[in-house]
C-alpha cells in the first residue's frame, strides 16, 4: 500500500486507520510523536516520509473498527473517488451495463432502482457520456462519487457481498 485515504486518527493512540486506494485494504498506521490531526479524507503516501507515517501496523480488521472509522468509511472513499473522476467515469458511469438479465450496475448503488437506472442510462446516452460528476450530477440529481464510495464501503465492511466493484474499479489509475 503507497497511497492511502485516512478514515479514523485516534491522537491518543496514535493511530490511523486508512484505506489502500490500490485494492481498498483497511490498513492501521502508527504516528509520529506530534503528528498533525489527519482529517477525514486527506491522502497520505505511506512510503515517503510525510511527517505524520511512524510505520504500517498491518491490517485493520473490520470487526474491531470503530463506529466512528464505520460511518467515516464512505467519506474518505468519496474523497478518493472525487479526486479521480477520469477514471470512475471512465470506468463505470460511462460504461456500466447490466449485471445480468434484471439488474443494472447502476441498481448496485444505495438508493437506485430500475427506474433510476434506466434514467441515468438514457441521461448517459443523451450526453453522450459524462464528461464530469457535476455533469453526472446535473442528470442523476445525486453526487456520483459519493454513491460509488458508499457501495464501496459496504463491499469492504461485508466481504460476501457480490459483485465486487472495489475489485473492477481498484487500483485507481487517473
Amino acid at each position: 500500500m503507497e497511497w492511502a485515504r485516512v478514515v479514523e486518527h485516534d491522537l491518543g493512540e496514535k493511530v490511523l486507520i486508512v484505506v489502500g486506494e490500490n485494492d481498498g485494504t483497511l490498513g492501521r498506521i502508527a504516528t509520529k510523536d506530534g503528528a498533525e490531526f489527519q482529517p477525514v479524507g486527506a491522502r497520505l503516501n505511506l512510503k515517503k516520509d510525510s511527517g505524520v507515517v511512524e510505520t504500517l501496523l498491518g491490517t485493520a480488521q473490520v470487526a474491531r473498527l470503530s463506529p466512528a472509522a464505520r460511518a467515516q468509511l464512505p467519506d474518505a472513499l468519496a474523497a478518493m473517488v472525487a479526486d479521480a473522476p477520469s477514471h470512475f467515469l471512465k470506468g463505470f458511469w460511462n460504461v456500466a451495463g447490466h449485471v445480468n438479465i434484471k439488474t443494472h450496475a447502476f441498481q448496485l448503488l444505495p438508493g437506485i432502482g430500475p427506474k433510476k437506472a434506466e434514467e441515468l442510462v438514457a441521461a448517459r446516452s443523451a450526453a453522450g457520456g459524462f464528461d464530469s460528476f457535476a455533469a453526472l450530477e446535473e442528470a442523476a440529481g445525486f453526487d456520483g462519487a459519493v454513491a460509488l464510495a458508499a457501495r464501496f464501503a459496504e463491499e469492504l465492511l461485508d466481504q460476501n457481498l457480490q459483485p465486487r466493484l472495489v475489485t473492477m474499479l481498484l487500483p485507481v489509475k487517473a
